[in-house]
């Protein structure tokens, strides 16, 4: 409802005024309007998304990948560090903006749309709700049980590993229950290994993106500082893995509407174990809301400007 849209525009504006970071977009003012229109004011940016250069170029190269997602998870970190969870990291909302200081231009990575962000000490509750965008959504966010700083270490594990790879880590057949698919596999499965598709990625890397992506969240990076500090170990020794496969974790328990969807047979024609190429993937939904009931639908959104205008993405809130 409109209480509910208008409160998720104020918690995202609140969440915007705590963070000050080279590599966050800036928030320069909220209000509204006498006509009751709500509206931010933000940095512009200008460049992709790392969506779009996926989607232009493929898989990236493992040092660029590596160079692109470091300031993400400082970003992130400093997100943290005020306490601003962020909940929907994917390649839609990461920018390669171009910055002109003086009469030189240069490139920086640029994290936006806070909108399904968390504060601590929110009074907003989400208890029972999985917000976020299904193919990069922690298990514990996609089951809306409790959730900490490691989602977002979760999000930015599932977004190198699509730069790596040029694939999400889980894809969703193409369903009208697509999403309830993905979250199903997102909880009673471990991401495959990054070399079934890019056998030449060192082993050191595939280690670290696992790691960030356990299902277990207590195997996981405690930080994003932690995650920074194993990415470059891997820079320096590629060949020598960091970690081990992690400890067999037993499926969470599905949501009711999540459980059907997985258990619900195919359309003819279907296949739901074989993704197709990068090139044909459509873009992922983003956010939905998979209340107690099971039932998703997208995160409502406010107008005004998006969180640094992304070009494909004009809106604020999500996609």
């Amino acid at each position: 409802d409109r209480a509910d849209r208008i409160a998720r525009f104020q918690r995202e504006a609140e969440a915007m005024g705590r963070l000050i970071h080279q590599n966050i977009v800036q928030l320069y003012d909220f209000s509204r309007e006498r006509d009751g229109s709500l509206y931010l004011a933000m940095e512009f940016l200008e460049g992709p998304t790392l969506s779009k250069i996926l989607k232009e170029r493929g898989p990236l190269a493992e040092g660029e990948a590596i160079e692109l997602m470091l300031p993400v998870l400082s970003a992130v970190e400093a997100a943290h560090k005020v306490g601003v969870i962020h909940r929907d990291l994917k390649p839609d909302n990461i920018v390669l903006a171009t910055i002109l200081d003086g009469k030189k231009e240069s490139q920086r990575v640029k994290v936006v749309d806070f909108g399904v962000a968390r504060l601590k000490g929110d009074s907003m509750t989400d208890a029972g709700q999985a917000l976020g965008t299904p193919v990069y959504m922690a298990p514990e966010q996609a089951q809306g049980g409790d959730i900490d700083e490691r989602v977002d270490v979760y999000g930015t594990g599932a977004v190198l590993y699509e730069l790596l790879t040029g694939r999400p880590p889980f894809v969703a057949p193409d369903l009208p229950n697509a999403n309830l698919v993905v979250l199903a596999k997102i909880l009673t499965t471990e991401p495959p290994p990054l070399r079934d598709s890019c056998p030449e990625l060192s082993p050191a890397l595939e280690s670290v993106v696992l790691h960030a992506m356990c299902r277990d969240r207590e195997q996981r990076f405690r930080s994003c500082t932690e995650f920074i500090a194993a990415l470059r170990e891997a820079q320096k020794n590629p060949q020598q893995a960091q970690w081990e496969k992690p400890d067999e974790v037993a499926p969470l328990a599905l949501p009711p509407a999540v459980a059907a969807a997985a258990a619900a047979p195919l359309p003819r024609g279907s296949r739901r174990s074989v993704p197709p190429p990068r090139s044909s993937l459509s873009a992922p939904q983003g956010p939905l809301i998979v209340g107690a009931s099971g039932a998703a639908v997208p995160v409502p959104q406010v107008a005004g400007g998006r969180s640094g205008p992304a070009p494909s993405s004009p809106m604020v809130g999500g996609d």
